[in-house]
Order: C-alpha cells, then structure tokens, then sequence
C-alpha cells in the first residue's frame, strides 16, 4: 500500500469520525431542544385546558354557593325531604317548601345566566328552573337511586 493511499484513508477515516461525532451531538442537542419545546407547550396547553374546565365549574359553583347560602331554599329542602308525606298535617309544609323552591329557582338572574337548574332528593321530588320543558321521566326515583355520585353526595 502506498503513502498516499494510507494518507487518504487516515484523512477519511478522520473525517469520518469527526462528521459522526458532530452528527451525535447535534442529534443529542436538538433532541434535547425538542424534548424541551414539547415539554413547554404540553405545560401551556394543560394550562388552558385547566382554565377552560375552571371557566365551565365557575358559574355551577356559583349557583351552588348561592343556592346553598339561601337559608329558606335549604329549609325548604330539608323539609320536604324530612317531613313524613303519609301525615296529611305535613302536606301544607311541604307544598308551601316545594313553592319556595321553586320560587329561588324561577328567579331572573338564574333564568338569565342558566338554561336550567335542577334539584332532586332521595323522595323523588325533582324541580328545575326550567318550566318549559316537561321531560321528567316517570321512574325518577329510579334514575335517583340510579346514580352512583349520590351516595359520595350523601356522606
């Protein structure tokens, strides 16, 4: 073999490593830089995922804490889910809460700001600040005890 054919293939085999060397760490760089950059984006697309889903709760934890807050919708509910119905006494307490309910339910603001609320307990009795509809099924008592957040609700 001649010096100039080794002096080639030892310049070749220089370059050869030297353009592999470049190639790995360049490689490992931008792997690093893209790992990076999806990184970032992931945590600002979580983000506005985060605020969408809180933009969606705000207004139901609004109604529920002005729902809740109301001392005579809370008296009402308790009374007509507490009160015996078999006692005809009870019925007056009763209806007069049903009205107060629906009373709270059927104001502007909530009628403004909400398609529909909706309260049920265990009775059966469901109301809903939507009367234009008339959909409520007739197994409702079913479709209660059907539910399976109810009784994490309950405790």
């Amino acid at each position: 073999m001649s010096f100039q054919t080794k002096l080639l293939l030892t310049y070749s085999l220089l370059i050869i490593l030297l353009v592999v060397t470049l190639g790995v760490s360049f490689y490992q760089y931008s792997a690093g830089v893209f790992e990076a950059n999806a990184y970032s984006n992931l945590a600002v697309i979580s983000e506005k995922m985060s605020q969408q889903l809180d933009n969606l709760i705000r207004p139901m934890d609004f109604i529920m804490t002005y729902l809740l807050s109301s001392g005579s919708f809370m008296s009402s509910m308790a009374s007509i889910a507490n009160l015996d119905r078999d006692n005809p006494e009870n019925l007056v307490y009763i209806n007069e809460g049903i009205q107060t309910i629906k009373g709270t339910l059927l104001s502007y603001s909530m009628d403004k700001n909400f398609y529909r609320v909706s309260v049920f307990n265990n009775k059966g009795d469901f109301l809903s600040s939507n009367f234009r509809t008339h959909n409520v099924s007739h197994n409702l008592l079913e479709l209660i005890h059907g539910l399976g957040w109810t009784a994490r609700a309950d405790s």
